[in-house]
């Protein structure tokens, strides 16, 4: 019995052998055929491979992203820009198909290369792709997406419900700090207070930011962790061994209220106690010549103490 490779599975593996050169052939194709039939499925599939080729993970993107470092040449970023907002006027099948079937990377992707504002537009099920898109996007690319919406998208684009991207945002329940401070670089106090949803009733954006930002806030350590400090012994420089006390330290309460000099520990020794069992070895010194072969040999033991 034989096994046919389904085509859908060839052409990803084909895909996979492509070179990111190749796949941006693909792009620049569809752009110029301006067909509305473009296969999206192939073309989420292209935009996952290469990506993926290009960063190692999405922590990589991110970090690039937030340096403004871009890896693709103006020209090809400029393409896949106006391929997407192509695709944004003819329905926006394949910016759906990659904020729903897309990965990490893929999804990461469409917040650094898409013009959001063109994908605003595209409406799927009651609501927006920039409503679906910031709720699918990875929390680390989040305080991007966010900042790159700006005021605008974020205040004035409204699902069927009313609800602008704003409020979809502060209503995911993995907010961070991050995000906090990425809306307050966006928004002053007094144009939160003046976000709504559509109808003009309810909360403003100002009461829904101060009733989650304050928890996350409260939460934040305000200072380290204290630890007992301990007293350091001062040995004189030339105090030999036996003058050493067996005293142990003293714990005397936060180790940030008393500098400790590094010198005074210049002479201070490992207790054997704190360390693990090991073999020990003898490694004491034998003074005066070498005993002759055959001969009792002396051997002068001290206490420690």
């Amino acid at each position: 019995m034989l096994f046919h490779t389904s085509a859908k599975n060839t052409e990803i593996s084909l895909l996979e052998r492509s070179t990111p050169q190749q796949l941006l052939e693909l792009f620049e194709s569809s752009l110029k055929s301006k067909s509305k039939a473009a296969d999206c499925g192939k073309l989420s599939a292209a935009w996952g491979i290469l990506f993926s080729s290009m960063y190692l993970s999405n922590l990589e993107l991110e970090s690039e992203m937030r340096n403004d470092i871009h890896r693709l040449d103006n020209d090809k970023e400029q393409m896949l820009r106006e391929f997407i907002s192509q695709d944004s006027k003819t329905g926006g099948m394949f910016v759906l198909n990659v904020i729903k079937t897309g990965g990490i990377i893929d999804r990461s992707a469409l917040v650094m290369i898409a013009d959001l504002e063109s994908i605003a537009g595209i409406n799927c099920e009651g609501t927006t792709a920039i409503h679906m898109l910031a709720k699918a996007c990875d929390k680390g690319v989040r305080p991007l997406f966010i900042i790159k919406a700006g005021q605008g998208l974020l205040s004035r684009v409204y699902d069927r419900a009313g609800v602008p991207v704003l409020f979809t945002i502060l209503s995911l329940n993995n907010l961070n700090e991050y995000d906090m401070r990425a809306i307050e670089s966006v928004f002053s106090k007094e144009e939160l207070g003046k976000v709504m949803s559509k109808s003009r009733m309810g909360k403003t954006g100002l009461q829904i930011f101060t009733e989650i930002s304050a928890p996350l806030r409260k939460n934040l350590p305000q200072k380290p962790k204290t630890i007992p400090q301990v007293r350091p012994v001062t040995i004189p420089q030339n105090a030999g061994v036996a003058s050493v006390q067996a005293t142990p330290p003293v714990l005397t309460g936060n180790v940030a209220s008393i500098p400790v000099k590094p010198e005074t520990f210049e002479h201070a020794k490992l207790d054997n106690d704190l360390l693990p069992d090991t073999p020990q070895q003898n490694n004491s010194v034998l003074t005066g010549s070498r005993a002759p072969a055959g001969k009792n040999m002396k051997i002068m033991i001290v206490e420690d103490d």
